[in-house]
């Protein structure tokens, strides 16, 4: 795996949502909620990615 020193480029952010008007919200939901447990942090760390857990996190309510 090729890696290129911090200290060359900002932090990559990859944000996740659900979209307002998705036709599966719970289907997303789910995802959401799979990408922030410790059995996604251990995949994303094999990866060398930071654990999403330590990012902020906003919580959104849909009317």
């Amino acid at each position: 795996m090729a890696t290129a020193s911090q200290k060359t480029h900002s932090p990559v952010v990859y944000p996740v949502t659900i979209v307002k008007d998705s036709k599966n919200p719970q289907v997303a939901q789910q995802i959401l909620q799979f990408l922030f447990s410790p059995e996604a942090q251990e995949i994303f760390k094999q990866y060398g990615f930071s654990p999403i857990a330590d990012q902020p996190r906003v919580s959104v309510t849909f009317d």
